[in-house]
């Protein structure tokens, strides 16, 4: 399989953007393994709080002339430093796979924890 990925980031004033880009393909299969995808995301932290929403999403081509695979992920977060290597985190997320020539079907849920770093 070869892979080129491309990716950049810029952070500013607490403010972080960034993104990239992939393409694959399988040279031992016809084109069913070829595919691309991005994703894109932007953060802010200040003090103790940090925010972050990102997007991503792929295309693999399909056995069959009709189309392709596409999955997309949205997420947005929240974390809370506490100190001492402790933080509280929530996250939102969305995801949608839509099989070649098949039905989309979607997923959601939040996530929530507590972070311990050493």
């Amino acid at each position: 399989i070869d892979t080129v990925a491309l990716g950049v980031s810029v952070s500013q004033s607490g403010f972080t953007v960034g993104g990239s880009y992939n393409t694959f393909s399988d040279n031992s299969t016809a084109s069913a393994n070829d595919g691309s995808g991005y994703n894109v995301g932007v953060g802010y932290e200040t003090g103790a709080v940090s925010a972050a929403a990102n997007y991503w999403t792929v295309s693999q081509d399909g056995t069959v002339a009709a189309g392709s695979n596409k999955d997309s992920l949205t997420s947005f977060g929240v974390g809370y430093d506490l100190g001492s290597g402790v933080g509280l985190v929530a996250e939102y997320f969305r995801g949608k796979v839509t099989p070649e020539g098949g039905a989309s079907t979607s997923n959601s849920g939040i996530v929530g924890g507590i972070e311990v770093s050493f």
